[in-house]
């Protein structure tokens, strides 16, 4: 039997919210970089800090690799995770 693949649908629904969890993603990495950069300015920076910081970015960028756009539902997981409430 020959291997027929599976047919996703990508659509402008999809594309548009897998390019959202994207730009948060990249808004918290951004974030997280701006934190390192005040940290390691200081006079005597927190080492075990500035660490953590880059622990949760290296995170966050796996994330941000892992995105799938034909996955709506970890897509939708990723806007609300990473989205932030208005002002």
């Amino acid at each position: 039997m020959p291997f027929l693949p599976v047919m996703t649908t990508i659509n402008y629904q999809k594309t548009l919210k897998f390019e959202i969890a994207r730009e948060l993603i990249n808004g918290r990495i951004a974030e997280l970089s701006e934190l390192i950069g005040i940290e390691e300015k200081k006079p005597l920076p927190n080492m075990t800090l500035i660490g953590q910081l880059e622990d949760q970015m290296l995170l966050i960028a796996e994330e941000r690799g892992e995105l799938d756009v034909t996955n709506e539902a970890a897509l939708d997981a990723s806007i609300a995770k990473n989205g932030r409430p208005p002002p």
